[in-house]
Order: C-alpha cells, then structure tokens, then sequence
C-alpha cells in the first residue's frame, strides 16, 4: 500500500504547477469520484460563448487509495493539470495534440493516455 492522497496533497501539487506556467488551476474545485472506474483523472470545461470555462478536476478513488505509488498519482495530477494549462493558453481544447505535450514537458507530466495495470488510463 502507498500513500493516500488528500485533496490538499493533490492541490499542493497543483500549486507547483500554478508557479511554473503562472496558471491558477490550483484554484479549482478537485474532487474524488468513487464513480470513476476507467480513468484515474479528468480535467473538465465547458463551452459558454465560444470561449472555455474551467470547472474542475476529479481524481477517481483508486488514483487517491493508496493502490498507485507516488510517482504514478503525480504524473496523473501534471497530466490532468495540462489539459487544463492548454486550454488556457491556447484558448481551445487542446485533447493530446503537441501543444498540450509541450505543456506535459514543462510539468513533468506524462503526455499519452497513460495505461497502467488491469487497463486504467488516465484521460
């Protein structure tokens, strides 16, 4: 068993985020959803007049429960956080393209759907 993450843990890790891009995702609702079976994490948005809306990030219970070590919940944390710097900077949605991996470069943070064991990805 690893380390249980708070959703302050997960926040603080965005934070570090927050001060390399100057982004405020940190800022944003972060939630654990025991409902989320295939994916470890999802950034979400909305569309409203042509423009994205930001509404929060939400992590499954078995990304948070100890079930993936520190390295693993980490990258899933950056890599949800890029989704969420693309579409900030780019002003669209970005999904996978290379403007969202050069993000996943700066932070550290896997840039692929990432499949792990029993076939969880992340995205």
């Amino acid at each position: 068993m690893y380390k249980y993450w708070s959703v302050e843990d997960i926040r603080k890790e965005m934070k570090k985020m927050d001060r390399i891009l100057g982004k405020k995702g940190s800022e944003l609702p972060i939630k654990i959803n025991p409902r989320m079976t295939r994916s470890l994490g999802m950034y979400k948005f909305k569309i409203e007049d042509k423009k994205i809306v930001p509404v929060c990030f939400e992590f499954s219970t078995k990304t948070v429960s100890g079930e993936y070590d520190e390295n693993t919940v980490i990258g899933i944390i950056r890599h949800e956080y890029a989704h969420y710097a693309a579409n900030e900077i780019h002003k669209e949605a970005c999904g996978h393209d290379r403007r969202f991996k050069n993000i996943c470069e700066l932070v550290g943070a896997p840039g692929n759907a990432v499949m792990r064991k029993k076939g969880d990805k992340v995205c």
